[in-house]
């Protein structure tokens, strides 16, 4: 099994009385109150919803899909189980119009009023809430280069929706030093694709297999039988030393505290014509890296890539026409992502500060230490001058995203027509 060293943290507990149980809870409502902490300090940030509502659609079916998005900054919130407790007093429930509200440890759920859910589902749902933040965590960090190797998306040339398989229940059945067997026995669904029984058996490379108890990678020994959920990540395996890149799919297993049962109750089983009969979700759930897209080496303010308050360096029209843009036209109008797909590019992330301009490029410095050069040179930059009454100059900030071949990632000179937006 890989040793992949992730900051996480599952806070959740099973609804049984032991000695190791309670120690559990009271170690995991540290971490929770660490990790709110942290989030309190942190200006907030979009939720995973909202920024797949407007980031572009490829980026979209990745970061849903999780194919090589979302370690450090992923915000959520822990639960623990009832100990013995009254749970009435851990779940309040009350009804607000077509809606029930449930509030527990915190967090707030909401359903139709016309279902109906156990204390056991709500809690479950919960827990798969807090493993699927997890989830995007550890994916997220396969882009963070280690051992000379990083993961990127997949380009249109090997990536389709087909790539996207829903996660997964299974139980782990067999463990030895090079692979993992698991059984599938339960999806969890989606509006696009409800949730379903499964009676499936599979053996994973245990190279691709990543597995976490209580939110901690560990090993699978000891771990057959164990009802897991699974979430599989396709996308690129660069070999930095080789720049050789080659497809691959990734496995992240986490040991779920309920029964399948309680799983079953609360997982989406169809799409509601009424309000009244939404399914069970958590309006809050959600957060998102500061990792680069496609670029884990390097971290990214997100607020640096809203368009608006922005100047965009790509100027457009003539006379009283003219606009400055943030995307290149030279770039948006040739690479489409859904459309091409023969291509074997990439969109990665990148920001930082100009340290150096000469006649026909701009060099940015990233969090990394990267130096990007951007073809991007004199007569671009006075137009650019022009139109906002200040020139580019060194100790700028800039943002933005660049088109690169998965075959030559290791380039850092980016050709102006590989320049898919930027600005300052």
């Amino acid at each position: 099994m890989n040793d992949i060293q992730f900051e996480t943290r599952l806070v959740a507990a099973t609804n049984r009385r032991s000695d190791d149980t309670n120690n559990f809870v009271k170690d995991t409502m540290n971490k929770i109150r660490v990790l709110r902490a942290a989030d309190t300090a942190a200006k907030p940030k979009p939720t995973l919803w909202q920024q797949l509502t407007v980031r572009p659609l490829a980026q979209r079916m990745a970061l849903g899909a999780v194919a090589a998005l979302m370690v450090s900054v992923v915000t959520f919130t822990g639960y623990a189980y009832a100990i013995g407790s009254d749970p009435i007093s851990l779940i309040k429930r009350w009804i607000d119009g077509d809606k029930v509200k449930i509030e527990y440890d915190g967090r707030t759920f909401e359903h139709g009023k016309a279902r109906n859910y156990s204390d056991a589902a709500v809690t479950a749902f919960a827990e798969v809430n807090i493993v699927t933040g997890l989830s995007f965590r550890a994916i997220d960090g396969m882009q963070i280069p280690k051992n000379g190797i990083e993961y990127v998306g997949l380009p249109p040339s090997m990536n389709s929706r087909d790539n996207y398989e829903n996660p997964y229940l299974a139980t782990i059945t067999a463990t030895t030093d090079s692979s993992i067997t698991i059984h599938k026995v339960f999806s969890w669904g989606n509006k696009m694709s409800p949730s379903k029984d499964l009676d499936e058996t599979i053996t994973i490379p245990a190279t691709q297999f990543h597995h976490f108890v209580k939110g901690e990678p560990a090993t699978t020994d000891g771990q057959t039988g164990k009802l897991v959920m699974i979430f599989s990540n396709k996308s690129t395996r660069h070999d930095i030393a080789t720049n050789k890149s080659t497809p691959e799919t990734n496995y992240f297993s986490f040991v779920l505290t309920h029964e399948l049962a309680a799983f079953k109750e609360a997982s989406y089983n169809g799409t509601p014509t009424k309000a009244e009969e939404q399914a069970l979700y958590e309006p809050s759930w959600g957060g998102l890296s500061n990792l680069c897209f496609n670029n884990g080496a390097d971290t990214c303010n997100l607020d640096n890539f809203a368009q608006k308050g922005h100047d965009g360096l790509f100027v457009i029209g003539n006379g009283a026409s003219k606009q400055a843009n943030s995307y290149n036209p030279e770039v948006s109008g040739s690479y489409d992502p859904e459309t091409s797909k023969s291509s074997d590019a990439i969109m990665r992330n990148i920001m930082g500060r100009i340290v150096a301009m000469d006649s026909t490029s701009i060099t940015v410095k990233t969090s990394s230490g990267a130096e990007w050069k951007l073809m991007y040179g004199e007569a671009d930059r006075a137009t650019f001058a022009t139109h906002f009454k200040r020139p580019l100059a060194v100790g700028d900030s800039l943002a933005g995203q660049i088109i690169q071949s998965i075959y030559n990632l290791n380039s850092r000179t980016i050709p102006h027509n590989s320049i898919m937006s930027m600005q300052r």
